[in-house]
């Protein structure tokens, strides 16, 4: 993952000022957020892990624009953060992960058990408090690309779930457990794991 974050100044920020106008950095490496009543003087750029950022405001808003290669990330996510006042946004690779994150941050998302087979894999964990306890669960191949997806609803907290997913050759992959928001589709949640994956 890879993290920039923007500090304010001037009053408290309101998570319903945020919103991300194009949140799916995967296709086209780029992404583009906007804070509402948000003002930054001049125009800022940093750059950090493969990508960079853009922070720049007009007519009253804030805008925040991001640069990267295509396919090189795959989810965008923001946080609000208090005292100081700021913005974290985080940008997550696409690559299968070299160390593991079987719980999410915050515990929203978490992978218990795991087994891949040739085509095949079966995963179970816990959720908490996502909307309607639904979420996505994932295969990416060692590019980044989906080729497994189903939909889960967590009961009391726990789930499982069956899928089957389509590889050409032995390789390196990402297991996932991923939320995205209800309002503008960024990411809200995301437990993943290193898998090898089999034809």
């Amino acid at each position: 993952m890879v993290r920039f974050t923007v500090t304010f100044s001037g009053g408290p920020l309101r998570i319903g000022q945020i919103f991300a106008v194009d949140p799916a950095p995967f296709s086209d490496g780029a992404a583009r957020l906007r804070v509402r009543e948000a003002t930054v003087s001049g125009v800022r750029t940093s750059s950090a892990g493969g990508g960079a950022v853009r922070i720049a405001s007009k007519a009253g808003q804030l805008s925040a624009s991001f640069r990267s290669a295509p396919r090189r990330f795959k989810y965008f996510g923001y946080r609000l953060l208090k005292r100081p006042e700021r913005l974290l946004l985080e940008f997550w690779k696409s690559a299968p992960p070299v160390a593991s994150m079987r719980k999410a941050i915050g515990g929203c998302l978490a992978l218990s058990q795991w087994a891949i087979g040739s085509g095949a894999a079966s995963v179970s964990g816990s959720e908490r408090n996502l909307f309607e306890h639904m979420f996505l669960v994932q295969v990416r191949d060692a590019r980044g690309q989906v080729v497994g997806r189903r939909s889960v609803a967590a009961l009391n907290g726990r789930w499982t779930a069956n899928l089957s997913y389509r590889v050409a050759r032995r390789q390196a992959g990402t297991l996932e457990a991923v939320d995205l928001s209800e309002g503008d589709a960024s990411l809200i949640c995301l437990a993943q794991v290193r898998v090898t994956l089999r034809p």
